[in-house]
């Protein structure tokens, strides 16, 4: 289905945004926000622990953490988006994340954001286009709800790690 109206949960990790999409998710009617464009553009996988800290220069830390990454047992091969082909994985996560009344939802993290829009450049018609231009055209009537919205989620999220 096509959306007539989107919106991006904007977030950084323990925001508070998972619980936010699950409860927008349990509405039924506000899309099924998913992390739909984690998906690193050489890999098509989500960004896995070593490379956040690929670029820092330090040895040492990527040693730590070793080669396994928990995502290879999940994923495997690429299921996110497998390199190719970037328009129709497009429509499907439109058709995917879009609820019977024509609402859409997804979740963007900063950290993947600068690959989506790699990506949408891939694509002929979004080469030169600026990036709100971009967004304003994949997902129509877009809304944005950031960190900022979600306060009283990242208080959740924040104390949980202490009952755990």
């Amino acid at each position: 289905m096509e959306p007539h109206t989107s919106y991006l949960i904007c977030a950084t990790p323990r925001s508070g945004s998972t619980l936010l999409c699950e409860a927008l998710e349990n509405t039924g009617v506000a899309g099924h926000p998913k992390e739909y464009f984690e998906a690193l553009k050489e890999t098509g996988l989500p960004r896995r622990p070593k490379e956040y800290f690929e670029t820092l220069g330090n040895s040492s830390v990527l040693e730590l953490l070793g080669d396994y990454s928990r995502l290879e047992d999940v994923y495997g091969e690429p299921t996110l988006w497998d390199g190719t082909g970037y328009p129709l994985y497009l429509t499907t996560v439109l058709d995917d994340g879009t609820t019977a009344n024509g609402v859409f939802g997804a979740k963007m993290m900063w950290g993947y954001f600068g690959d989506f829009i790699d990506n949408m450049r891939q694509i002929p018609i979004y080469r030169e286009m600026p990036v709100p231009d971009i967004l304003a055209s994949v997902f129509p009537n877009l809304h944005y709800y950031t960190d900022l919205d979600l306060e009283s989620g990242r208080a959740i999220c924040d104390s949980r790690p202490a009952y755990t």
